[in-house]
């Protein structure tokens, strides 16, 4: 041993020079296990990986098979407290062999600093009202959810406009994104901010891609009543989610109706947002056809003067819609019969008769069972 400064006691010289060499070329096994729990202790995912260190990214996609779906984004938490981002590794501080143990924090709702980072994909359009829409990525967001982001051009305070009315949205959006429990018949609210540089309103919601049923009917035209009745009971479903949290649309027809292969998905309520927007007036909506064309789908005692409810708008929005699919035409336009009536004389016409309890449907056209199911709805 003296001799042979390499060799270890009852062993051939030899070995322990191979288990050096070998230790200096970097080939000793290594190994890590991670374990991720949630706060009550169930075990959600665990990963073993031949090195001493695993990326978080790695981590979070061996997590995302076990996450609700209610949740959108869940955080990475070491016991001893330290929150991991998404560039960063988690090591073993013992050495190789242990198993680090982490906590995943489930969130439904993402904080505004992510949604403030978000990078633009692909610009998809505009809606009836010329708001930009744009596919987005929102870093911290789990996998796979598709976000759309909504633009709403508000006028300046150099203008004169007073954002309280905007301010009021954004919280009223933040607080339906934060809801733990969601309708799957419902495109999910993700969140809203407001930047007064710029004077724009950013809505982050669910991408739905499947085609509008306004779309569908342009192409196929009008649909049969059994798929009437069943696309009319799913949003039946996700209205009856909204409302029961006090919560309007705000948006209801064809266009905001997108089929998949389970049924109808409801675009998710912009509601409170296009409001405030249009009471600041910088979406110049009555100038545009697409403005008008919204008439179609109004309750009357909105153009009169008189108070009505954003509830019971929906409801008469929702009934609008049921014409449209069951028609294959926007509503109302057998009011038009020969003549070329404006939007705004249909519109008085169907105020009219409304008034006086009269039916302005278009019979012959639908079954008497939906006739009498438009009729229970369509009530001033």
């Amino acid at each position: 041993a003296l001799l042979n400064p390499f060799s270890s006691f009852g062993k051939p010289a030899g070995a322990a020079t191979h288990r050096i060499s070998a230790r200096r070329r970097g080939t000793v096994r290594r190994m890590l296990d991670v374990e991720v729990s949630s706060f009550s202790g169930e075990v959600l995912a665990s990963l073993h990986v031949e090195e001493d260190s695993v990326a978080v990214s790695a981590i979070r996609a061996a997590l995302e098979p076990a996450l609700p779906g209610a949740c959108v984004r869940a955080d990475l938490v070491s016991q001893a407290g330290h929150r991991f981002e998404d560039d960063e590794e988690v090591t073993s501080p013992l050495g190789c062999g242990c198993i680090v143990r982490l906590v995943a924090v489930l969130s439904s709702e993402v904080p505004d600093m992510c949604l403030r980072r978000f990078r633009r994909c692909a610009y998809m359009g505009e809606d009836s009202d010329l708001n930009a829409i744009y596919s987005v990525e929102v870093p911290g967001l789990r996998k796979g959810l598709g976000v759309a982001m909504r633009e709403f051009r508000v006028p300046s305070a150099s203008e004169g406009a007073d954002h309280r009315c905007v301010d009021a949205a954004i919280a009223g959006m933040r607080e339906l994104a934060g809801q733990s429990t969601w309708h799957p018949r419902l495109a999910r609210v993700y969140g809203a901010f407001f930047e007064p540089w710029d004077c724009r309103i950013r809505l982050f919601v669910q991408r739905l891609t499947g085609p509008s049923i306004a779309q569908w009917i342009r192409q196929s035209g009008p649909l049969a009543m059994a798929d009437v009745r069943g696309y009319a009971a799913d949003i039946v479903e996700a209205l009856g989610f909204l409302h029961s949290s006090g919560v309007a649309h705000g948006g209801i027809r064809g266009a905001s109706m997108f089929l998949d292969s389970s049924g109808a998905v409801l675009e998710a309520p912009s509601g409170q947002v296009r409001k405030a927007a249009d009471k600041l007036r910088v979406q110049q909506a009555w100038s545009t056809v697409g403005g008008w064309c919204k008439l179609l789908w109004l309750a009357p005692e909105n153009l009169t003067g008189q108070e009505s409810s954003e509830l019971a708008n929906d409801i008469w929005a929702f009934a609008c819609t049921v014409m449209e699919m069951g028609t294959g035409q926007p509503p109302w336009q057998h009011l038009r019969g020969g003549d070329d009536n404006s939007i705004m004389e249909i519109f008085c016409v169907v105020s009219e008769k409304s008034r006086r309890g009269a039916r302005s449907l278009p019979v012959g056209t639908l079954p008497e069972d939906c006739l009498d199911f438009l009729d229970s709805m369509l009530i001033r």
